[in-house]
């Protein structure tokens, strides 16, 4: 059994430590996103600056959460966030393992970019965000990917498992909880955590369950505002994805309804369910 550390820089793991000779330091990347700032950008960062694909140029140029960095002589394909040479043009002989796309009025051949998807030299398709391409796009979550994560259903009892209500007047009988539902992973040694929008005053049914929907608004997690971004790394490899849902409350500290931790998977999903833990009866959310 070894262990590893996060590097200074948070851009990927330290070596190995207590391991055999045969061990190395293995692929995973994580990309450093603190859950402020630049690293929740759709697009790169120009030091604290945010540079969205659409506004990217030759000499700032960069993927979601990226640094941004000059293409040289290159050219900067704003839907990807990647630089390319259009030097070469594209056509069904030159570009037979790719695919084709315009960019800066050039035709450009690209293989296997998961935003620029295709073979044979035919027009590129982009792919769901956060999948690879292999000639055509896959189901297989990109590593390198930063997602977004959007809360659209929870389902919870009213009460502890002691029969209290999350809600207490005082003896006056079980008011209506304020749920928020949060996703955080480990970086370093610290706990990066940010929740969806509370919902206030949600009611029980008739069996004592409260359930609560969200849009994709609402049910954004975010952090200052901005979308928090949780590396698609942490899926693929094993890493640790906590989700918890709370009670707010005004005066007392907030009550922890459920916690858990999401089992890796490297298949992306349209919409994740996450059966009951905790107080919890399920969870669906979308990673984007």
């Amino acid at each position: 059994m070894g262990s590893q550390t996060c590097r200074t820089t948070g851009a990927s793991y330290g070596p190995c430590t207590g391991c055999g000779s045969e061990e190395t330091d293995g692929p995973l990347t994580v990309i450093q996103d603190l859950g402020t700032g630049c690293g929740n950008c759709d697009g790169c960062c120009d030091g604290a600056t945010c540079i969205k694909l659409a506004s990217e140029t030759n000499m700032k140029c960069g993927a979601r959460g990226a640094s941004c960095a000059s293409c040289a002589a290159k050219v900067c394909d704003t839907g990807t966030g990647s630089c390319v040479d259009p030097s070469g043009g594209c056509t069904a002989a030159s570009c037979s393992n790719g695919c084709c796309k315009m960019v800066s009025g050039m035709p450009t051949c690209f293989v296997n970019q998961p935003a620029a998807c295709g073979i044979g030299g035919g027009t590129c398709t982009a792919c769901t965000y956060g999948v690879l391409c292999n000639g055509a796009c896959t189901s297989t979550i990109d590593s390198n990917a930063q997602f977004k994560v959007i809360v659209t259903k929870a389902a919870f009892f009213n009460t502890d498992v002691g029969g209290n209500c999350w809600d207490n007047y005082a003896g006056f009988g079980c008011a209506q909880p304020d749920p928020v539902v949060c996703f955080g992973y480990q970086s370093g040694a610290n706990l990066i955590e940010a929740c969806n929008t509370q919902q206030n005053d949600v009611p029980a049914d008739a069996s004592g369950i409260d359930n609560v929907t969200w849009t994709e608004t609402t049910g954004l997690i975010t952090a200052g505002g901005s979308p928090f971004l949780i590396p698609a790394s942490l899926f693929v490899q094993g890493g640790k994805v906590r989700v918890s849902i709370y009670d707010v409350d005004a005066t007392n500290s907030n009550d922890l309804i459920a916690q858990a931790y999401i089992n890796a998977t490297s298949m992306y999903n349209a919409a994740y369910n996450l059966s009951a833990f905790g107080r919890s009866k399920s969870i669906t959310f979308e990673l984007r």
